[in-house]
């Protein structure tokens, strides 16, 4: 299997990461927390872990700040095929595509078994004790005689001589030694959860508070939407009630352009036929202009000419009577007559002052007559009674003569009809008057012409409202004041709630910013529990692998060969002379115990690979490092599995580094190699150089 591509996202300390690999030797450059760990464990996951899974360390690996869970995505090439496996955390599931026929499978259990198959690694355990090396783990793992012999079994197999008591029974030994609670020797099982639990208990905290800014977030994004559609509404609502107010107004001015269009329609209407009838006027006033025109002396002599001819037609002789009788009678005709004087006179005043003259000579007259004393004889009174009517008779006749006269000139045949010309000529100039009053009234000081300009402003003013009220916007905003009032309380209803989001999206504005952390300072937290937790899982690992070993060695002695002995000598001789730089060329498997022995050239005789004998500590890891490749090898039964090397040259002297990465160089001819590791030096060897982005960058 070659490594290809891997592509991370939302993992640890890692937003978006993507790089690539070779096929050969792959030196992967990085500080301290700038990732090694990271992409070593997003491989392991990508190739063994299924997304499904619910364990807690798994899951907190997803990288602070981040909204969903991380997602892995992995291109290999395993039996000249090129595929990609996706690992999704945040959906559970697991793809691996077929990039040359498009195949995919999506069962979980499928895939990890397939890629077990092209790994040619039965287990992730398997997988962590050959092909994963790291100088802890290789420390570790060695610290005892019997974990050697273990491996050899492996390799070896079939051998029934092999002690398997002895073997479990150091395997129980190591395990013990892990989980000890002495004070003095306290192993790692026991010493690290206590170490971890502060750690926990801090980072707890801090996922906590990020928790809660992030449910703060959740929450502000939603009252922020709730808010800005709160807002929507309310403009829409603010709107129809702004034009509902226009539509109003509207109609209250179109019903005053309306009432003000009538009223002046009704002016005009009158004012018109005013002036129609003050047109006509004058032909009607000039049929009278004679009566009209007379002179006032003239109008007051005619009116005292009729009385005066109507006088003489009610005159007649008087026959003689006794002279008291007669006396009786011409006092009472003369008090009669001037009674009519008066009469006449009052009356013909009216039209010619002068003439009040007579009605005062008709009351001297009449006092006179009832004052003055009885007598004479009765002849006498008769005389004068008939003188008198005489006189008068001849004053009514030179009065209707005159009277007549003066009638004529004007077209009338008697005082009557002078008196109706006259009043229907007076009554013709008086509506003549009143009408033009009544125009100037109706005018208030304008022209006809002004007012009909008034008239079409007034017109035009109501076109011009019902067509704003005819338009679409107008149209929608008909309402009546009940549904009006309904839309007042309801933006009412709106603006408050507006203020409760508004307040609501501050507190969580302040919850936010209160709860928020760094995500550098989190990333450190989180990185030191995962060095303690790496630090116990190591810890847990080793106490795995011993027990993985065993069962490793059973399925070995069961499968393999007993020829297998002499393959892994010779692979390891081979590897070992490399690896030492030639100072050791033979290394022996004891048939008996299947340990590991150098043949050491200063004592001439095979010499125990064991920590704590007399090979240096750099020898006994660079041998096991040798026998974790031929393992690898032998198990994967012609597969070839990528190594990957965290850093395990560190107690290695420079010759034997050089060596080491000599035979990384030829190895990864065949097998794959990542290289992580903080120091410079290796890229020359390097088929490619990868350096992770700096802690910030």
């Amino acid at each position: 299997m070659i490594l290809k591509r891997i592509a991370l996202r939302d993992f640890r300390r890692f937003a978006n990461f993507e790089t690539s690999f070779a096929p050969g030797l792959n030196v992967i450059l990085g500080n301290n927390e700038e990732g090694k760990s990271t992409l070593r464990e997003a491989i392991t996951l990508a190739l063994f872990q299924d997304p499904r899974t619910t364990r807690g360390e798994v899951l907190g690996l997803k990288r602070w700040g981040a909204s969903e869970q991380f997602a892995i995505d992995l291109e290999f090439e395993a039996d000249g095929r090129t595929y990609l496996l996706i690992k999704d955390f945040q959906s559970k599931t697991a793809q691996l595509k077929d990039l040359r026929t498009g195949e995919t499978r999506q069962d979980a259990r499928a895939i990890e078994s397939q890629v077990k198959q092209m790994l040619g690694l039965p287990s992730l355990a398997a997988f962590e004790s050959t092909v994963r090396v790291s100088q802890r783990d290789i420390a570790r793992i060695q610290d005892t005689k019997h974990i050697a012999d273990r491996l050899q079994e492996l390799v070896t197999g079939g051998e029934q001589d092999v002690r398997a008591s002895e073997v479990l029974g150091d395997l129980d030994n190591a395990i013990k030694a892990l989980k000890s609670a002495s004070k003095r020797d306290p192993g790692p099982l026991a010493v690290l959860p206590g170490e971890i639990e502060p750690v926990e208990s801090a980072l707890t905290n801090v996922r906590q508070r990020l928790a809660d800014a992030e449910n703060a977030r959740g929450q502000l994004l939603l009252t922020q939407e709730s808010l800005e559609a709160a807002r929507r509404d309310l403009a829409q609502k603010e709107a129809v009630e702004r034009d509902c107010k226009l539509r109003f107004d509207l109609e209250d001015d179109l019903a005053q352009a309306q009432k003000e269009e009538e009223s002046l329609e009704a002016r005009l209407d009158q004012a018109r036929d005013l002036e129609a009838s003050i047109d006509l006027a004058p032909k009607a006033i000039e049929e009278y202009s004679a009566v009209l025109n007379l002179p006032q002396e003239q109008v007051a002599e005619i009116a005292a000419l009729a009385i005066q001819a109507s006088a003489a037609e009610g005159i007649a002789p008087e026959a003689p009577a006794r002279a008291d009788k007669g006396e009786a009678r011409l006092r009472t005709g003369m008090v009669f007559a001037g009674i009519a004087l008066a009469i006449v006179g009052f009356v013909g005043g009216l039209f010619f002052s002068p003439l009040f003259i007579l009605s005062l000579a008709g009351a001297c007259a009449v006092a006179w007559e009832l004052l003055r004393p009885r007598k004479g004889t009765v002849d006498a009174v008769s005389l004068a009674t008939e003188m008198r009517a005489q006189e008068r008779k001849a004053t009514a006749e030179g009065a209707a003569l005159r009277l007549n006269e003066m009638l004529a000139s004007v077209g009338c045949s008697s005082a009557a009809e002078f008196r109706a010309k006259r009043e229907q000529g007076e009554e013709l100039r008086r509506r003549l008057g009143v009408s033009r009053a009544k125009l100037e009234g109706f005018l208030a000081g304008k022209t006809v012409a002004e007012l009909e300009d008034e008239r079409k402003t007034t017109s035009k003013r109501v076109r011009d409202v019902k067509e704003q009220l005819a338009e679409a916007r107008m149209q929608l905003a008909r309402m009546d004041q009940l549904t009006y009032q309904l839309l007042v309380s309801d933006i009412s209803r709106l603006k408050g709630e507006v203020q409760v989001l508004r307040e609501k999206a501050l507190d969580l504005e302040v919850a936010v910013r209160v709860n928020q952390i760094g995500v550098d300072a989190a990333h450190s937290l989180e990185e030191e529990a995962q060095d303690l937790r790496e630090q116990l899982a190591a810890a847990q690992e080793r106490q795995q692998v011993l027990c993985l070993v065993r069962q490793v060695l059973e399925e070995a002695r069961v499968a393999t060969m007993v020829s297998a002995k002499d393959a892994l000598e010779g692979e390891l001789a081979k590897l070992v002379r490399e690896i030492t730089c030639g100072r050791y060329g033979q290394v022996r498997v004891q048939p008996s115990d299947l340990s590991i022995q150098l043949l050491s050239p200063e004592k001439g005789q095979p010499v125990e690979v064991s920590l704590g004998g007399d090979l240096s500590t750099g020898t006994v890891e660079q041998v096991y490092l040798s026998a974790r490749v031929a393992i690898a090898r032998l198990l994967a039964r012609g597969r070839r599995p990528p190594f990957i090397l965290d850093d395990p040259f560190v107690t290695f002297d420079v010759a034997r580094t050089r060596a080491v990465l000599a035979l990384c160089q030829r190895l990864s001819a065949d097998n794959q190699v990542l290289l992580f590791t903080c120091h410079e030096g290796y890229e020359a060897m390097a088929d490619k150089v990868i350096r992770l982005p700096a802690v910030g960058g």
